[in-house]
């Protein structure tokens, strides 16, 4: 017998309880939307300069205030650009 702790093999529930969990914490996005008036920084973002796409082809850019709200969620959950 071996002294070293085996890992749990995820059983066949075990996905379906972790997704109830998660949906019973709440979702934190819709929370966070509800803390924050993104229309405040609706000003600022009109005012950033846009780059008009040279030719064909590329992704378009994002919208300012998608990345804004990345970024600020970026900053709170302290996630890396790859998260």
């Amino acid at each position: 017998m071996s002294k070293c702790l085996q890992p749990n093999e995820s059983g066949l529930f075990d996905k379906a309880m972790r997704l109830e969990e998660w949906h019973a914490m709440g979702d934190l996005l819709a929370k966070l939307d509800a803390v924050i008036h993104w229309m405040l920084f609706a000003a600022v973002f009109e005012r950033l300069p846009t780059v008009e796409p040279k030719g064909l082809g590329g992704r378009p850019a994002f919208a300012p205030a998608i990345m804004f709200k990345a970024l600020v969620i970026q900053n709170l959950y302290q996630l890396s650009d790859r998260e």
